[in-house]
């Protein structure tokens, strides 16, 4: 499958967005049967890029991924830009 299309699970899981080569790239949603969301960028069939994982019971937190694995949750981008301006300026 190229380009947007929904794929259902037997088990119940639910993709809906972009695809690549039979795989999920792009981006999309990923849904679990229990509630759970993941809601970003894929590459290659792994989230990969940035998303929002939003717990079953209904808590949303954004964070990045590489390679299917979690790397870090984004507390706050414009905060995030802030820290990185004043340690920038601390360096100097």
């Amino acid at each position: 499958m190229n380009g947007k299309g929904v794929f259902t699970w037997a088990n119940g899981n639910v993709y809906d967005g972009d695809f690549a080569n039979d795989k999920k790239d792009g981006n999309g949603k990923f849904t679990w049967p229990d509630g759970r969301i993941y809601n970003g960028e894929w590459k290659a069939g792994k989230q990969h890029g940035k998303g929002e994982y939003i717990h079953k019971n209904g808590q949303a937190r954004k964070g990045t991924w590489d390679n299917g694995k979690r790397q870090n949750w984004i507390k706050d981008e414009v905060n995030n830009a802030l820290m990185d301006f004043v340690r920038a300026q601390q360096a100097i």
